[in-house]
């Protein structure tokens, strides 16, 4: 497994935090790429590769989708993390015998 992280690119200025994503695709991000993606994690093994890090809009996020499909990889799944802050919601329980 092989880890690479980009030269730092932070948004300027703006009111919205960037969003976490994990983006997984088939294929390896060639080596001369991975500089192109900012600030994001790059973890390759012999038949995916895992950028994961923020984005700050979706407009960016889209043309990151759109940069990984002209280098020739199949985009197979797009994932939001949770920020550190962000609690997960936990599941709301159904009572077996509601009342009228």
């Amino acid at each position: 497994m092989e880890r690479h992280r980009a030269r730092p690119e932070r948004p300027k200025g703006g009111c919205v935090a960037p969003t976490a994503y994990e983006i997984r695709v088939s294929g390896t991000l060639p080596d001369d790429a991975v500089a192109e993606f900012g600030d994001v994690e790059v973890v390759t093994t012999d038949v995916t590769t895992v950028l994961s890090g923020e984005v700050v809009d979706q407009a960016a996020l889209l043309g990151l989708l759109a940069r990984l499909r002209a280098l020739g990889l199949n985009v197979v799944e797009v994932r939001r993390m949770l920020r550190p802050s962000e609690p997960e919601v936990e599941p709301t329980e159904v009572p077996d015998d509601p009342a009228p």
